[in-house]
């Protein structure tokens, strides 16, 4: 299983990286467009600020080879920010334009509730299948303990520290308006959701197999919000959010699956599974 990991200097390509060759994954990591223009597989991971990210991808020419490459039908998979840089814009850098992959804006989570949003949450699906969640070990629901998994005191340092300079420049942030309804979408009722909930009620290729019991590790205080056709699972913190999104073979998960221990794992190997 060949993947192309794009590197434009995030933190956690490198645990992205070594997360895929633990699935016996042959692992290019590269920011030169020629290498994007031969991937097989392409996965953009994503920590920080948005405009870092989007700004690199200018500044290293890959913004077009990379769009080439989905159009022709490449499997691609943004994690985190990587998720984030698939919509139009962001309220984070909301003067540069995003991938324009899917519709719609990056919006603040809520100043009422903790940010960044960090640490282990469940997810609820939109769609009745899903590809990426399939068969995990640690997700199943005979294996799960009740309470999330816990990273070691280095790891959640590591987590802190990543965040928190993020968090000194996102400022005050205000409510943000809701989505506006589309008539022609079926989307969740997540009224009823705690604030550590992410629900999952759909299909999707990402998360087919892995338990709804399964907890993922969330690091962000920016995130879609939770509509649209590519929704395969939603969050909550403070108000619902995307956290998987599937659109033919665009894919983005807003959580950290290279942190997320087994269903994190079985993740990535549905996402390396799927057909070229």
């Amino acid at each position: 299983m060949n993947v192309t990991l794009l590197d434009y200097g995030a933190g956690n390509v490198t645990s992205v990286e070594r997360a895929l060759r633990r699935l016996d994954a042959s692992v290019v990591t590269t920011n030169q467009p020629e290498a994007i223009a031969t991937a097989e597989r392409l996965i953009l991971p994503g920590v920080g600020h948005c405009a870092a990210l989007i700004s690199a991808l200018d500044e290293h020419g890959l913004r077009q080879p990379l769009l080439h490459a989905i159009a022709r039908g490449t499997n691609f998979l943004g994690i985190c920010l990587g998720l984030q840089a698939l919509y139009e814009t962001s309220d984070e850098a909301p003067s540069l334009a995003g991938l324009g992959l899917l519709p719609g804006r990056v919006t603040h989570l809520p100043a009422g509730v903790k940010l960044p949003h960090m640490g282990w949450n469940q997810l609820q699906r939109t769609k009745t299948r899903s590809h990426l969640l399939n068969g995990s070990g640690e997700g199943t629901a005979s294996g799960l303990a009740k309470n999330p998994p816990r990273h070691s005191e280095r790891s959640l340092r590591s987590e802190e520290s990543l965040c928190s300079w993020v968090s000194t420049r996102e400022g005050t942030a205000s409510a943000m308006p809701k989505s506006p309804a589309n008539p022609g979408v079926l989307t969740p009722d997540v009224r009823g959701m705690a604030a550590q909930d992410i629900s999952m009620v759909g299909s999707s290729r990402l998360l087919d197999g892995i338990s709804p019991e399964a907890y993922f590790y969330f690091a962000h205080s920016y995130a879609a919000p939770a509509s649209g056709p590519e929704s395969t699972a939603v969050c909550e913190h403070g108000r619902a959010f995307i956290a998987v999104v599937e659109h033919h073979n665009i894919f983005g998960v807003q959580f950290h699956p290279e942190k997320s221990g087994g269903p994190g794992a079985k993740l990535l190997e549905n996402f390396l599974r799927l057909p070229a």
